[in-house]
């Protein structure tokens, strides 16, 4: 009687545990033959990603995408997709501007519907 309160109770013990539950982690993007890549959301966090650091949505349409102090941008060619069914158009720069602070590990994307500028999920490759 005396063990099977014992297991009893290290069963208890072990059931109460935390679990813990992890997602996907934003450096899990599979992009083989870019030097870096992000898929960001309309809210500017990193949904996945290949050497970025960071991304952030700084006003509406507006995005700065960080990418690894290994990657240079300098010679780079970067292309963009925005990832939603509406029509829209992206803008993407790879030199320094003062939307992304000028800072030079920054890719900065602007995104418009009709014109105006719009929020909305995106793909950003560093080839």
């Amino acid at each position: 009687m005396r063990r099977r309160i014992s297991l009893a109770i290290a069963i208890g013990a072990v059931v109460s545990l935390p679990l813990t539950v992890t997602s996907a982690t934003a450096a899990d993007l599979d992009a083989p033959n870019a030097r870096a890549a992000a898929k960001v959301s309309a809210a500017g966090t990193l949904v996945s990603g290949k050497n970025v650091v960071s991304s952030q949505r700084v006003a509406k349409g507006r995005y700065c995408v960080r990418v690894n102090s290994t990657v240079s941008l300098r010679n780079a060619v970067v292309l963009a997709t925005p990832n939603s069914g509406r029509q829209t158009t992206l803008d993407v720069r790879r030199a320094p501007t003062g939307t992304c602070g000028f800072d030079a590990s920054s890719i900065t994307v602007y995104t418009y519907n009709a014109g105006y500028y719009a929020d909305t999920w995106f793909t950003v490759a560093v080839l």
